[in-house]
């Protein structure tokens, strides 16, 4: 399989499309330059395992320490990678993107400590949210969830 793995800062950017939020669960789609297809996701779990496992698979950024694995696994594939005849997505594709209810960018500088370190920033706001962990990512998204509520 033909995976790209060098990327310039632009391109290594995730953009999440939030389209839904109830009951403390989200739901939406990735896209990025680094992904042939929309990543879609049904919980912050999927959000993070699929983003982490094309991150795993295309060694961008490299965790800063390998998984252990017992037994022979075939390493698993993210829907947004897994169709070698597509190519990769658009500049314009990826900014055309909107959540129904969110927006954000984000890009993850650093995987240390079984973690995500990066910045995210939310599409029409100004400034931009260092986190140290993919829970304090996790929290800022949330939060900018709970203000969008009535």
């Amino acid at each position: 399989m033909n995976i790209k793995t060098k990327f310039n800062y632009r391109e290594a950017t995730f953009r999440i499309c939030i389209d839904r939020y109830q009951g403390g669960r989200m739901e939406g789609r990735v896209y990025s330059e680094r992904l042939k297809s929309p990543i879609c996701f049904s919980d912050w779990g999927s959000l993070l395992l699929q983003l982490d496992d094309v991150m795993d698979l295309q060694r961008q950024p490299q965790a800063f320490l390998k998984q252990r694995e017992f037994g022979e696994t075939a390493p698993s594939i993210p829907s947004g990678l897994a169709d070698p005849a597509l190519p990769y997505m658009d500049r314009e594709t990826v900014t055309a993107a909107q959540g129904t209810l969110l927006t954000l960018l984000v890009n993850v500088i650093s995987r240390q400590h079984a973690s995500w370190q990066g910045v995210a920033e939310v599409v029409g706001a100004e400034g931009r949210h260092p986190f140290s962990s993919d829970m304090e990512l996790l929290l800022f998204i949330e939060g900018r969830l709970l203000e969008l509520e009535p």
